[in-house]
């Protein structure tokens, strides 16, 4: 039995671990996403700094569309239009293991631009990204594989059907006025 109750706690420690890199990983879409916006932003109100983590895709908008009367504008609006589509990965990723997949091939093209830009700081930034990202998909992985936990006594309990059912009311018989 005690080796059981340390075989459980061995395999929810685990779970609690997997669980946490799996949140972790999923996060960082969250994170491509959010400090893309803000580059962006910081661009379209005319500041020249940014955060090395934003996708190389929201900078070529933003030059291209630089040119354009109310062109920054336009840039803002495409680039929050791709930041939501790795807010989609981050959210997707968190209960499918696909998400995780197309995330992680949009957000490496997207590294290529950094290479063919010779950026190598952004690029190795990027594969850093990737290889925590990869991380919460093994997790993920991981995850799907272990034995589903046991429900706690107190979980049964809750459900109406494990609730043993009540006997009927004892009937006291007729009672004599006195």
């Amino acid at each position: 039995m005690a080796e059981d109750d340390s075989n459980s706690a061995a395999l929810a420690a685990q779970r609690m671990q997997l669980e946490q890199q799996h949140r972790s990983g999923a996060g960082w879409f969250f994170w491509i996403a959010g400090l893309s916006i803000v580059n962006s932003a910081v661009n379209a109100f005319g500041g020249s700094w940014g955060f090395i983590a934003g996708l190389g895709i929201t900078q070529v908008i933003d030059a291209l569309v630089a040119k354009v009367a109310s062109g920054r504008l336009l840039g803002l609006m495409l680039d929050i239009g791709v930041a939501l589509v790795f807010v989609a990965f981050g959210v997707m990723a968190q209960t499918r293991n696909g998400a995780y997949v197309a995330g992680m091939v949009v957000y490496a093209l997207d590294g290529l631009l950094f290479l063919i830009s010779s950026d190598w700081v952004g690029l190795g930034f990027h594969a850093l990204v990737l290889w925590w990202i990869s991380r919460g998909f093994v997790a993920a992985r991981r995850l799907a594989e272990l034995p589903s936990p046991a429900p706690s006594a107190g979980t049964a309990l809750a459900h109406p059907a494990a609730v043993a059912p009540q006997p009927p009311p004892i009937d006291p018989g007729p009672t004599t006025p006195k």
